[in-house]
Protein backbone atom coordinates (compact mmCIF):
# COMPACT_ATOMS: atom_id res chain seq x y z
CA UNK A 1 0.00 0.00 0.00
CA UNK A 2 1.53 3.33 -1.13
CA UNK A 3 4.77 1.47 -1.87
CA UNK A 4 4.94 -0.15 1.60
CA UNK A 5 4.75 -3.93 1.94
CA UNK A 6 2.16 -5.11 4.46
CA UNK A 7 3.10 -8.62 5.58
CA UNK A 8 0.33 -9.00 8.17
CA UNK A 9 -2.91 -8.24 6.34
CA UNK A 10 -4.75 -11.44 5.40
CA UNK A 11 -6.18 -11.70 1.89
CA UNK A 12 -8.73 -14.37 1.04
CA UNK A 13 -10.94 -15.01 -1.97
CA UNK A 14 -13.75 -12.67 -0.94
CA UNK A 15 -12.31 -10.47 1.81
CA UNK A 16 -9.28 -8.56 3.02
CA UNK A 17 -8.69 -8.67 6.78
CA UNK A 18 -6.53 -5.65 7.56
CA UNK A 19 -4.05 -6.04 10.42
CA UNK A 20 -1.90 -2.95 9.90
CA UNK A 21 -3.00 0.44 11.20
CA UNK A 22 -0.97 2.15 8.48
CA UNK A 23 -2.73 0.12 5.78
CA UNK A 24 -6.11 0.94 7.30
CA UNK A 25 -5.51 4.70 7.28
CA UNK A 26 -4.12 4.53 3.75
CA UNK A 27 -7.29 2.77 2.57
CA UNK A 28 -9.45 5.47 4.12
CA UNK A 29 -7.85 8.04 1.83
CA UNK A 30 -8.84 6.10 -1.29
CA UNK A 31 -12.12 6.62 -3.14
CA UNK A 32 -14.67 3.86 -3.11
CA UNK A 33 -14.04 2.99 -6.79
CA UNK A 34 -10.37 2.15 -6.10
CA UNK A 35 -11.29 -0.33 -3.37
CA UNK A 36 -13.53 -2.18 -5.80
CA UNK A 37 -10.43 -3.13 -7.78
CA UNK A 38 -9.15 -5.45 -5.00
CA UNK A 39 -12.03 -6.88 -2.98
CA UNK A 40 -15.69 -6.61 -2.11
CA UNK A 41 -15.22 -6.84 1.69
CA UNK A 42 -12.66 -5.14 3.96
CA UNK A 43 -12.41 -5.79 7.70
CA UNK A 44 -10.41 -4.05 10.43
CA UNK A 45 -10.67 -4.54 14.22
CA UNK A 46 -7.86 -2.31 15.44
CA UNK A 47 -9.98 0.63 16.60
CA UNK A 48 -9.25 0.57 20.32
CA UNK A 49 -11.05 1.91 23.37
CA UNK A 50 -8.26 4.43 23.94
CA UNK A 51 -9.41 6.40 20.89
CA UNK A 52 -13.15 5.69 20.93
CA UNK A 53 -15.92 5.10 23.50
CA UNK A 54 -15.71 1.35 22.87
CA UNK A 55 -13.43 -0.95 20.89
CA UNK A 56 -14.67 -0.93 17.30
CA UNK A 57 -14.62 -3.11 14.24
CA UNK A 58 -14.94 -1.66 10.75
CA UNK A 59 -16.37 -3.53 7.79
CA UNK A 60 -16.52 -2.18 4.24
CA UNK A 61 -18.99 -4.09 2.11
CA UNK A 62 -18.67 -3.19 -1.55
CA UNK A 63 -21.20 -5.41 -3.24
CA UNK A 64 -23.54 -3.51 -5.52
CA UNK A 65 -24.64 -6.54 -7.51
CA UNK A 66 -26.23 -8.53 -4.67
CA UNK A 67 -27.56 -5.81 -2.38
CA UNK A 68 -27.94 -2.89 -4.75
CA UNK A 69 -25.80 -0.66 -2.50
CA UNK A 70 -22.45 -0.55 -0.71
CA UNK A 71 -21.82 0.48 2.87
CA UNK A 72 -19.33 1.19 5.59
CA UNK A 73 -20.24 -0.41 8.92
CA UNK A 74 -18.76 0.29 12.33
CA UNK A 75 -19.63 -2.19 15.08
CA UNK A 76 -19.28 -1.29 18.74
CA UNK A 77 -17.53 -4.26 20.35
CA UNK A 78 -19.44 -4.14 23.62
CA UNK A 79 -18.91 -6.85 26.18
CA UNK A 80 -22.59 -7.61 26.73
CA UNK A 81 -21.95 -10.66 28.87
CA UNK A 82 -19.67 -8.82 31.31
CA UNK A 83 -21.56 -5.54 31.35
CA UNK A 84 -20.17 -3.21 34.05
CA UNK A 85 -22.01 0.05 33.48
CA UNK A 86 -24.45 1.65 35.96
CA UNK A 87 -27.17 1.50 33.29
CA UNK A 88 -28.60 -1.33 31.25
CA UNK A 89 -27.81 -2.17 27.64
CA UNK A 90 -31.43 -1.39 26.77
CA UNK A 91 -31.07 2.12 28.22
CA UNK A 92 -27.87 2.56 26.20
CA UNK A 93 -29.64 1.42 23.03
CA UNK A 94 -32.54 3.83 23.60
CA UNK A 95 -30.17 6.78 24.00
CA UNK A 96 -28.26 5.75 20.87
CA UNK A 97 -31.48 5.55 18.84
CA UNK A 98 -32.63 9.00 19.96
CA UNK A 99 -29.25 10.58 19.22
CA UNK A 100 -28.88 9.01 15.77
CA UNK A 101 -32.27 10.30 14.67
CA UNK A 102 -30.61 13.72 14.47
CA UNK A 103 -27.69 12.55 12.30
CA UNK A 104 -28.33 12.27 8.58
CA UNK A 105 -26.59 9.66 6.49
CA UNK A 106 -26.12 7.13 9.29
CA UNK A 107 -28.34 4.15 10.01
CA UNK A 108 -28.23 2.64 13.49
CA UNK A 109 -28.86 -1.10 13.84
CA UNK A 110 -29.31 -2.67 17.26
CA UNK A 111 -29.82 -6.39 17.84
CA UNK A 112 -30.01 -7.34 21.50
CA UNK A 113 -32.16 -10.43 20.97
CA UNK A 114 -29.40 -12.68 19.70
CA UNK A 115 -27.90 -14.71 22.54
CA UNK A 116 -24.87 -15.60 20.46
CA UNK A 117 -23.95 -12.21 19.05
CA UNK A 118 -25.91 -9.14 20.22
CA UNK A 119 -24.55 -6.07 18.47
CA UNK A 120 -24.82 -2.34 17.80
CA UNK A 121 -23.69 -1.05 14.40
CA UNK A 122 -23.54 2.27 12.55
CA UNK A 123 -24.01 2.05 8.77
CA UNK A 124 -23.12 4.66 6.15
CA UNK A 125 -24.11 4.11 2.53
CA UNK A 126 -21.81 5.24 -0.26
CA UNK A 127 -23.37 7.94 -2.42
CA UNK A 128 -20.39 8.63 -4.66
CA UNK A 129 -17.58 6.47 -5.99
CA UNK A 130 -15.27 9.49 -6.14
CA UNK A 131 -15.35 10.52 -2.47
CA UNK A 132 -12.65 9.11 -0.15
CA UNK A 133 -13.88 6.42 2.23
CA UNK A 134 -12.64 8.55 5.13
CA UNK A 135 -15.63 10.88 4.75
CA UNK A 136 -18.03 8.05 5.51
CA UNK A 137 -15.82 6.73 8.27
CA UNK A 138 -15.73 10.16 9.96
CA UNK A 139 -19.51 10.44 9.63
CA UNK A 140 -20.02 7.09 11.38
CA UNK A 141 -17.56 8.02 14.14
CA UNK A 142 -19.33 11.35 14.63
CA UNK A 143 -22.61 9.50 15.06
CA UNK A 144 -21.02 7.16 17.59
CA UNK A 145 -19.43 10.00 19.58
CA UNK A 146 -22.62 12.07 19.66
CA UNK A 147 -24.71 9.07 20.63
CA UNK A 148 -22.31 8.15 23.40
CA UNK A 149 -22.07 11.73 24.67
CA UNK A 150 -25.85 11.80 24.88
CA UNK A 151 -25.76 8.53 26.79
CA UNK A 152 -23.14 9.79 29.24
CA UNK A 153 -25.07 12.99 29.86
CA UNK A 154 -28.45 11.39 30.38
CA UNK A 155 -27.76 8.02 31.93
CA UNK A 156 -24.76 8.79 34.08
CA UNK A 157 -26.42 11.96 35.31
CA UNK A 158 -29.44 9.91 36.33
CA UNK A 159 -27.23 7.48 38.25
CA UNK A 160 -24.75 9.92 39.75
CA UNK A 161 -26.56 10.08 43.08
CA UNK A 162 -26.85 6.32 43.51
CA UNK A 163 -24.87 3.14 43.97
CA UNK A 164 -25.28 0.44 41.33
CA UNK A 165 -24.03 -3.08 41.92
CA UNK A 166 -23.99 -5.64 39.14
CA UNK A 167 -24.59 -9.32 39.88
CA UNK A 168 -24.52 -12.51 37.87
CA UNK A 169 -26.38 -15.23 39.76
CA UNK A 170 -26.56 -18.85 38.60
CA UNK A 171 -30.10 -19.69 37.47
CA UNK A 172 -30.58 -22.05 40.42
CA UNK A 173 -30.26 -19.25 42.99
CA UNK A 174 -31.37 -16.20 41.01
CA UNK A 175 -34.90 -16.03 42.42
CA UNK A 176 -33.88 -16.40 46.06
CA UNK A 177 -30.92 -14.04 45.76
CA UNK A 178 -33.02 -11.42 43.98
CA UNK A 179 -35.65 -11.56 46.72
CA UNK A 180 -32.95 -10.98 49.32
CA UNK A 181 -31.65 -7.98 47.38
CA UNK A 182 -35.13 -6.47 47.23
CA UNK A 183 -35.36 -6.54 51.03
CA UNK A 184 -32.29 -4.28 51.28
CA UNK A 185 -34.48 -1.19 50.93
CA UNK A 186 -36.39 -2.15 54.09
CA UNK A 187 -33.10 -2.98 55.79
CA UNK A 188 -31.83 0.55 55.07
CA UNK A 189 -35.07 2.05 56.30
CA UNK A 190 -34.68 0.13 59.56
CA UNK A 191 -31.23 1.71 59.86
CA UNK A 192 -32.78 5.14 59.44
CA UNK A 193 -31.74 5.60 55.79
CA UNK A 194 -34.51 6.37 53.33
CA UNK A 195 -33.61 5.26 49.82
CA UNK A 196 -35.09 4.17 46.51
CA UNK A 197 -34.03 0.76 45.21
CA UNK A 198 -34.43 -0.60 41.71
CA UNK A 199 -33.58 -3.93 40.17
CA UNK A 200 -33.21 -4.59 36.45
CA UNK A 201 -32.42 -7.87 34.74
CA UNK A 202 -30.79 -7.96 31.33
CA UNK A 203 -28.47 -10.33 29.49
CA UNK A 204 -28.18 -12.60 32.54
CA UNK A 205 -27.11 -9.67 34.68
CA UNK A 206 -28.85 -8.06 37.64
CA UNK A 207 -28.37 -4.30 38.01
CA UNK A 208 -29.25 -3.29 41.56
CA UNK A 209 -29.34 0.45 42.26
CA UNK A 210 -29.73 2.23 45.59
CA UNK A 211 -30.41 5.98 45.57
CA UNK A 212 -30.78 7.80 48.90
CA UNK A 213 -33.67 10.24 49.15
CA UNK A 214 -31.35 12.62 50.97
CA UNK A 215 -28.70 13.59 48.41
CA UNK A 216 -26.29 14.43 51.22
CA UNK A 217 -26.43 10.85 52.48
CA UNK A 218 -22.96 9.30 52.13
CA UNK A 219 -23.01 6.67 49.39
CA UNK A 220 -19.83 5.15 50.74
CA UNK A 221 -21.70 4.36 53.96
CA UNK A 222 -24.47 2.69 51.94
CA UNK A 223 -21.86 0.69 50.03
CA UNK A 224 -20.40 -0.60 53.31
CA UNK A 225 -23.85 -1.47 54.63
CA UNK A 226 -24.57 -3.38 51.41
CA UNK A 227 -21.31 -5.29 51.80
CA UNK A 228 -22.32 -6.29 55.33
CA UNK A 229 -25.79 -7.22 54.14
CA UNK A 230 -24.46 -9.45 51.35
CA UNK A 231 -22.00 -11.26 53.59
CA UNK A 232 -24.51 -11.89 56.38
CA UNK A 233 -26.02 -15.15 54.99
CA UNK A 234 -22.61 -16.83 54.71
CA UNK A 235 -20.89 -15.41 57.77
CA UNK A 236 -23.52 -16.16 60.39
CA UNK A 237 -22.75 -13.00 62.34
CA UNK A 238 -26.37 -11.85 62.04
CA UNK A 239 -27.37 -14.93 64.04
CA UNK A 240 -25.51 -13.45 67.01
CA UNK A 241 -27.79 -10.42 67.14
CA UNK A 242 -29.95 -11.38 70.10
CA UNK A 243 -32.73 -8.83 69.86
CA UNK A 244 -36.49 -9.13 69.84
CA UNK A 245 -37.24 -6.13 67.61
CA UNK A 246 -39.26 -6.64 64.45
CA UNK A 247 -36.38 -5.32 62.32
CA UNK A 248 -33.92 -7.90 63.67
CA UNK A 249 -36.45 -10.69 63.43
CA UNK A 250 -37.34 -9.92 59.81
CA UNK A 251 -33.71 -9.63 58.72
CA UNK A 252 -32.86 -13.00 60.24
CA UNK A 253 -36.04 -14.51 58.78
CA UNK A 254 -34.98 -13.34 55.32
CA UNK A 255 -31.51 -14.77 55.84
CA UNK A 256 -32.92 -18.13 56.94
CA UNK A 257 -35.26 -18.21 53.93
CA UNK A 258 -32.36 -17.44 51.60
CA UNK A 259 -30.25 -20.15 53.19
CA UNK A 260 -32.97 -22.75 52.79
CA UNK A 261 -33.43 -21.85 49.12
CA UNK A 262 -29.70 -21.90 48.45
CA UNK A 263 -29.24 -25.22 50.20
CA UNK A 264 -32.00 -26.65 48.03
CA UNK A 265 -30.31 -25.24 44.93
CA UNK A 266 -26.99 -26.69 46.05
CA UNK A 267 -28.55 -30.12 46.50
CA UNK A 268 -30.12 -29.97 43.05
CA UNK A 269 -26.83 -28.94 41.46
CA UNK A 270 -24.89 -31.67 43.26
CA UNK A 271 -27.23 -34.17 41.68
CA UNK A 272 -25.90 -32.85 38.39
CA UNK A 273 -22.33 -33.35 39.66
CA UNK A 274 -21.70 -29.63 39.96
CA UNK A 275 -20.78 -27.39 42.88
CA UNK A 276 -21.87 -23.97 44.01
CA UNK A 277 -20.76 -21.49 46.64
CA UNK A 278 -24.16 -19.93 46.89
CA UNK A 279 -24.26 -18.42 50.36
CA UNK A 280 -21.57 -15.86 49.61
CA UNK A 281 -23.56 -13.43 47.49
CA UNK A 282 -20.54 -11.17 47.06
CA UNK A 283 -19.03 -13.89 44.86
CA UNK A 284 -21.61 -12.99 42.24
CA UNK A 285 -21.19 -9.23 42.43
CA UNK A 286 -19.26 -8.23 39.33
CA UNK A 287 -18.69 -4.58 40.10
CA UNK A 288 -19.89 -1.57 42.02
CA UNK A 289 -20.49 1.67 40.17
CA UNK A 290 -20.20 4.41 42.78
CA UNK A 291 -20.52 7.89 41.29
CA UNK A 292 -20.14 10.35 44.13
CA UNK A 293 -17.93 13.26 45.01
CA UNK A 294 -15.40 12.77 47.81
CA UNK A 295 -17.22 12.90 51.12
CA UNK A 296 -15.94 15.15 53.89
CA UNK A 297 -13.97 13.31 56.55
CA UNK A 298 -15.75 12.69 59.82
CA UNK A 299 -14.61 14.57 62.88
CA UNK A 300 -11.55 12.66 64.05
CA UNK A 301 -12.23 13.60 67.65
CA UNK A 302 -15.62 11.86 67.67
CA UNK A 303 -15.62 8.78 69.86
CA UNK A 304 -17.73 5.74 69.09
CA UNK A 305 -19.08 3.08 71.36
CA UNK A 306 -17.49 -0.21 70.24
CA UNK A 307 -19.60 -2.54 72.37
CA UNK A 308 -23.32 -3.05 72.73
CA UNK A 309 -24.75 -4.65 75.85
CA UNK A 310 -27.23 -7.48 75.43
CA UNK A 311 -29.10 -9.72 77.85
CA UNK A 312 -29.46 -6.84 80.29
CA UNK A 313 -25.74 -6.17 80.33
CA UNK A 314 -24.72 -9.78 80.94
CA UNK A 315 -22.87 -9.85 77.63
CA UNK A 316 -21.77 -7.51 74.89
CA UNK A 317 -21.18 -7.57 71.15
CA UNK A 318 -18.03 -6.08 69.65
CA UNK A 319 -16.80 -5.30 66.15
CA UNK A 320 -16.15 -8.26 63.87
CA UNK A 321 -13.57 -8.34 61.06
CA UNK A 322 -14.60 -10.48 58.10
CA UNK A 323 -12.53 -10.82 54.91
CA UNK A 324 -10.94 -7.41 55.28
CA UNK A 325 -14.21 -5.73 56.24
CA UNK A 326 -14.68 -4.52 59.80
CA UNK A 327 -18.31 -5.08 60.70
CA UNK A 328 -19.50 -2.82 63.46
CA UNK A 329 -22.15 -5.04 64.98
CA UNK A 330 -22.80 -2.72 67.93
CA UNK A 331 -23.57 0.14 65.57
CA UNK A 332 -25.79 -2.05 63.41
CA UNK A 333 -27.59 -3.30 66.50
CA UNK A 334 -28.22 0.21 67.78
CA UNK A 335 -29.41 1.50 64.41
CA UNK A 336 -31.53 -1.45 63.29
CA UNK A 337 -34.92 -0.51 64.69
CA UNK A 338 -38.35 -0.69 63.02
CA UNK A 339 -40.26 2.54 63.54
Amino acid sequence: MNGVLDEHTVISKNAINIQSEATFHALLELPYERLLEWSCVYEYSGLTKEDYPFPLALVLILDETKRGFSSLTIEALLNFFHWDKPYSVTELATCYRNACKRIRGVKLNIDLESNDDPNITFDCFFRSKKIPVKKYFDLAITALNEAHASTQHLLERNHEDGLTSIFCFPPEIKTAATQYLLYFGQFLEDLGIEAFTSLKEELNRILFTVTPKDKDQALDWIRQVLAIYLQAPASGFADDLQDSSIAHFQWKANIHHLRSQLELARAMIQVKEATIDALQLTNYRLQDQLNVQQQALADSNTTEKTEEEIFGGAASITKVKLKGLTINLPYILRRLRRK
